[in-house]
């Protein structure tokens, strides 16, 4: 094939521009409407359970401790009741807090996300409760381990801040 026949090939060809032979093709970006929408609705979960995770490990920390320090304990240790039946109650009062809590924040985020969260509303609420039990259960833990207000408050948020650095 010669320079003749490239020569005859270009001549029959209709287009003649330079500008039509280097782009054939005419492309068109245009930007998509993300005005007025927010990622919170994907970050909600695991913000939800942060908050979760930092209040009931403080709170119940703080409340076992108060309850070791106040004058009221020497009265409830030389009853008859048994230590269990104040660890319960105790318990059952970090997590009657905490789900008041949480019912706020899901009625917040109800409003917010209008209605994305009622599709598996009774689901999030037994993992949201059952995530509270075993951070405030570790408060517990902490509270009781500790002797001073300071020094439980201390353990608590370190735990806390080791917990959200490897979630």
């Amino acid at each position: 094939k010669g320079a003749d026949e490239i020569a005859k090939q270009m001549h029959g060809l209709n287009i003649k521009s330079a500008e039509k032979i280097v782009s054939p093709i005419k492309t068109v970006i245009e930007p998509i409407d993300t005005q007025g929408t927010t990622h919170l609705s994907y970050m909600f979960p695991t913000l939800l359970v942060l908050i979760i995770m930092f209040v009931s490990i403080v709170l119940s920390a703080a409340l076992v401790i108060r309850e070791k320090t106040s004058n009221a304990f020497f009265r409830n240790f030389i009853t008859p009741t048994n230590d269990l039946l104040f660890i319960i109650g105790n318990f059952l009062t970090n997590l009657l807090i905490v789900a008041t809590q949480i019912v706020i924040i899901l009625i917040v985020a109800l409003i917010l996300f209008k209605g994305a969260i009622i599709v598996n509303l009774h689901l999030t609420i037994l993992a949201l409760l059952l995530i509270s039990t075993v951070f405030i259960l570790l408060g517990m833990l902490i509270g009781y381990i500790f002797k001073s207000e300071e020094t439980a408050t201390l353990g608590a948020i370190s735990i806390a801040s080791i917990f959200l650095f490897f979630s």
